[in-house]
């Protein structure tokens, strides 16, 4: 396997891989109509690998010439901010997709990502990783999230941190010694899925 940083010329492929690997993702399901629900997903994501590859944080995993996975990590202390999705083209949205869906869409990501509004902001964090839905089960995504750990320890970071909102996610992250410290429930935020907050030491 091959991983390398991603540039705007993967924008098209790495979108794609994102849609398919998370538009049935618990966090995404809003009742809305397939079509818009698709286009606003679709956006959104799209709007969010492009500002983290023009911020560098961005990777691409190729196995046999294949993009079978993707991640973006941020490293402590460099938050992808307002500016920056502005830049990348965030006020098209409501133009392009319908406000409405994305306005629900973007609401459930800011509850979850609530979650980690208590931690000291001393962590890198995993913001994505995907593996192409063909590809899941069959090692990649440790594989990809060893290299993740990699990429930390040799910029001298300290600490790790994710969220996710899938059971299967959960077990994943358990599995590869990740530590669940905070849960939210759907009772919690008057939403219809829950969040896992986790982290890896690795000094």
């Amino acid at each position: 396997m091959e991983i390398k940083k991603a540039h705007l010329t993967d924008l098209r492929a790495i979108a794609e891989l994102n849609f398919n690997g998370f538009k049935d993702y618990e966090l995404f399901k809003i009742g809305a109509k397939p079509a818009k629900f698709t286009k606003a997903l679709y956006e959104l994501l799209k709007l969010n690998a492009a500002v983290s590859i023009k911020a560098g944080y961005s990777y691409v995993c190729y196995d046999a010439g294949k993009l079978i996975g993707y991640f973006s990590l941020i490293p402590a202390g460099q938050e992808l901010d307002g500016p920056a999705f502005l830049k990348a083209g965030a006020w098209k949205i409501p133009l392009i997709t319908n406000f409405k869906t994305s306005r629900q869409l973007l609401g459930h990501v800011l509850k979850a990502e609530a979650i980690l509004n208590p931690f000291p902001k001393d962590y890198w964090y995993l913001d994505t990783l995907v593996v192409a839905p063909g590809n899941q089960g069959s090692g990649y995504g440790s594989r990809i999230l060893q290299a993740v750990k990699d990429l930390v320890i040799k910029n001298h970071g300290r600490k790790l941190r994710l969220i996710t909102n899938a059971t299967r996610n959960r077990d994943f992250y358990t599995k590869n010694a990740f530590i669940n410290d905070a849960i939210i429930l759907p009772t919690d935020n008057n939403s219809n899925f829950t969040t896992w907050s986790f982290y890896f030491d690795v000094k």
